[in-house]
């Protein structure tokens, strides 16, 4: 990206939305960068007293675009070995993309027509209404900067499956869901961890009721309000270290799908203090550009 290394070179804090892209920074530029998603969601939009633990029967969804990163193929595989193992469920897929008709291929194949359910794409108010429906969100996503489905399940009272990969695994935690090691494993280790995880919670409706519960309090502390104060802090910090030298700063953070009121609660505290402002964002090497 033309002018990206000289961004770089004159910022003073650089942000990352995630440690896999900071360690694609050259080292210089690792020394000064700061990892925080800037991407937040809204509270707890159901009552923990209303969450329950499956009733025998484990309710899967995975929502997102239907491309070959979104790891929807590995979800598939998962879900065929976790009933192989004895497990009991339903798989709805909510989305639609390039790779629909091979995913439709994958389950026919796997024998899954009957389980698996490909709704297409919903409008927001509707999957938002359809939440209740489910106990668990699967998204091995391999390659998502930051993933607004997993905040969004979350403020729904669902547990959250993905991988150590990117965004999603900045949202949970143990106490919210389970994030499956994906750094140096193989295809079938990722699936057949993916299929575990389904596996524990399948196993253990009371642990299942209290991640639910733990999702909502994950949620609380994802707010657009806290994520944006975070960012702030990141570059209060920068000013205070700045100030006394007297001088003008840079800060670089990606680009945010900020509220207009939060992006420019930092462009005045910046322009107030002399700092300038860019977004910029770095993709793995040899990442393309995806309309989604």
């Amino acid at each position: 990206m033309p002018g990206l290394r000289a961004t770089y070179k004159n910022a003073d804090l650089v942000i990352a939305r995630t440690e896999d892209t900071r360690q694609i920074f050259p080292a210089w530029v690792q020394a000064k960068t700061k990892v925080q998603q800037e991407i937040g969601g809204y509270p707890a939009r159901v009552a923990a007293s209303a969450l329950k633990g499956h009733s025998g029967t484990l309710n899967i969804l995975f929502a997102g675009r239907l491309l070959g990163w979104k790891g929807t193929h590995l979800a598939i595989s998962a879900f065929a070995q976790f009933l192989q193992a004895g497990g009991k469920g339903q798989f709805t897929i909510v989305g639609e993309g390039p790779v629909d008709a091979i995913l439709k291929c994958q389950v026919a194949e796997l024998g899954l027509g009957a389980l698996v359910h490909f709704v297409g794409k919903l409008p927001q108010e509707e999957l938002f209404r359809r939440y209740a429906e489910f106990d668990v969100l699967l998204f091995p996503s391999l390659h998502d900067s930051g993933g607004n489905v997993v905040i969004e399940s979350l403020s729904f009272g669902l547990p959250v499956i993905c991988l150590d990969l990117g965004g999603p695994s900045c949202f949970v935690d143990a106490s919210c869901g389970v994030v499956v090691p994906a750094h140096h494993a193989t295809e079938s280790e990722v699936i057949s961890a993916l299929t575990n995880a389904l596996q524990k919670i399948f196993g253990d409706a009371a642990w299942h009721q209290q991640l639910r519960r733990n999702a909502l309090v994950r949620a609380n502390d994802l707010t657009w309000e806290k994520q944006v104060q975070r960012v702030m802090s990141l570059i209060q910090t920068a000013i205070a270290e700045e100030s006394a030298n007297e001088k003008s700063s840079h800060i670089s953070i990606p680009p945010a799908a900020l509220p207009n009121q939060a992006f420019d609660q930092l462009r005045d505290a910046c322009h107030q203090r002399r700092i300038s402002l860019s977004w910029c964002m770095a993709r793995p090497l040899g990442a393309k550009r995806s309309k989604g």
